[in-house]
């Protein structure tokens, strides 16, 4: 994980990062126990190769594809 400053008032950037924090609040915390910060980066890392995989319902696209067409960040 990292930090990533956006612009001020920057309302798409929010939504973004929401977005994302409620994804891994639903999809990789639930059941999970962490023994230091190490340990959750190395499941999180594990995880996110498996997630990134996935192929979205409606785009049929894999979720970094999408995030490299639509320029987001």
């Amino acid at each position: 994980m990292g930090a990533r400053l956006c612009k001020p008032n920057d309302p798409e950037a929010k939504g973004m990062n929401e977005r994302a924090n409620g994804y891994y609040e639903t999809s990789f915390l639930p059941g999970r126990r962490f023994s230091d910060v190490e340990d959750f980066n190395a499941q999180l890392h594990t995880w996110l190769k498996r997630a990134n995989r996935r192929v979205h319902a409606t785009t049929r696209m894999v979720p970094p594809s999408r995030s490299m067409r639509t320029g987001a960040r």
